[in-house]
């Protein structure tokens, strides 16, 4: 296997090898049984299936590959019992064997690991909900069981689960300053921090990427030009009568992105740059007096400055979290409907649909939140966009109360989830729909001057 692995996994792999030797050398007679009592068609079946049983293979598998209660492991011991068994046959060779049981431990060294920082949060949340949550998330909790750290194990380096948990954290703390220093600078006489105020404007609204003159995608055998908030031109924008922008463009991969503005102030900029569109040269809609056109160095370049603490892509990530959070909350209480009716039931089967009901609901969120940032894949969304803490608070309590702001800030969320609590809370609800609590611009401002 050409790949550089650490120290401890190279150890990890000459165990597991020489484990698998011994494996070889004490099970020759059990091989040598099996050729004898059945015939050939049969054999390995016979095999694998007298192998399982036996004590020193369940002592290595436990130890090399995975845990025998776990599924998650169940290919991988199938994998093993049939290179044992096949090379004890004969069908294939000692060093094809070893070859494999090679690539296999290296593998299996990662997710025993992974497994081990796991465990209670396996052991807590079902993994119909799990499916919901990046794979690779590590929760530590206190002794009382509240979330302290929440991260990941073996995915991205550059920008972590934590870090962008944490940099959500900043930025909702710091939402109101960063929407009102935006907003002062829309008036600036300094051209560039106007329009770069403006796009980050759009930006933090709509969650549409920034995008980058030059970008192209392949369709249909040609090369289209994508787009995003630094590239828009004036056919890409529609103003409504009821005083809002429609955005819609070709993005990312050549997905149709499609977002609307309703902040008053931010539209009437744009119509301003929109209704001066004729007097250039550019078919881009933001282009300096001069005739050049806005680069998103220049966006980059303003937002390092203004808010060093906060990048561009978290105004993309707290968009996904809101509509994972504004969707839950909003759906909650026919969550709880359909949870009422179960009242009857037997607790295993109850405990089933409500476990179904949730990973119903989780999908609708995030198919909603793949939409929004215009995702081809709602793994995307899920890996990298949406703040893991809403989905563990609304398990731990069932219930999502206030903003999202304080749902990240002042969760105090617990590790547990219990589905005869939400069986029993929802004997409690009124079943009144929740009013929005989606953080538009002028709304979060308004709620952030109260607290």
């Amino acid at each position: 296997m050409d790949i550089e692995i650490d120290k401890r996994t190279s150890n990890f792999k000459d165990r597991a090898l020489e484990g698998f030797k011994k494996l070889l050398k004490s099970l020759k007679s059990s091989a040598s049984s099996i050729k004898q009592e059945f015939p050939k068609e049969r054999q390995l079946r016979e095999l694998k299936k007298l192998v399982a049983e036996m004590p020193e293979v369940k002592a290595y598998l436990v130890k090399y590959v995975g845990p025998l209660t776990e599924d998650s492991f169940r290919s991988k011991r199938n994998k093993t019992l049939k290179t044992l068994s096949q090379c004890l046959l004969g069908e294939i060779s000692n060093s094809t064997a070893m070859s494999t049981i090679e690539d296999l431990a290296i593998k299996c060294c990662r997710d025993l690991s992974l497994y081990k920082k796991q465990k209670k949060y396996l052991q807590t949340i079902p993994k119909e909900l799990r499916a919901y949550l990046p794979d690779t998330l590590i929760i530590d909790v206190d002794s009382n069981n509240r979330i302290k750290y929440v991260g990941e194990a073996f995915a991205n380096k550059t920008y972590t689960v934590a870090e962008k948990a944490l940099s959500q954290k900043k930025l909702l703390n710091e939402y109101s300053d960063i929407g009102e220093r935006l907003k002062s600078s829309l008036s600036s006489k300094e051209e560039c921090e106007k329009i770069s105020s403006l796009i980050s404007l759009v930006i933090l609204e709509t969650g549409i990427r920034p995008g980058r003159h030059g970008n192209t995608v392949e369709i249909d055998g040609e090369q289209v030009e994508t787009f995003g908030a630094t590239t828009l031109k004036r056919e890409h924008i529609t103003f409504k009568s009821d005083g809002t922008a429609v955005l819609r463009f070709i993005g990312k991969k050549g997905a149709v992105n499609k977002a609307v503005v309703q902040d008053p102030q931010t539209v009437k900029h744009l119509k301003e740059y929109a209704d001066r569109f004729k007097t250039h040269d550019s078919d881009y809609l933001f282009v300096f007096e001069d005739g050049s056109e806005y680069q998103y160095r220049q966006l980059k370049a303003f937002f390092n400055k203004s808010f060093p603490e906060v990048k561009i892509t978290d105004l993309r990530k707290l968009r996904a979290t809101e509509e994972v959070y504004e969707y839950i909350r909003e759906e909650r209480d026919d969550l709880m409907r359909k949870i009422k009716s179960y009242v009857d039931l037997e607790a295993e089967e109850a405990e089933q649909k409500v476990i179904q009901d949730i990973a119903k609901l989780f999908e609708d969120a995030h198919n909603k939140a793949q939409i929004a940032l215009s995702h081809e894949s709602s793994k995307t969304t899920k890996q990298s966009y949406i703040n893991p803490d809403v989905i563990l608070h609304f398990l731990s309590t069932s219930n999502l109360k206030g903003d999202l702001r304080e749902c990240i800030l002042k969760g105090n969320t617990t590790l547990r989830f219990d589905p005869m609590m939400f069986i029993r809370e929802s004997q409690k609800v009124s079943f009144q729909r929740h009013p929005s609590s989606r953080l538009g611009l002028n709304r979060a401002l308004e709620i952030l001057e109260l607290i």
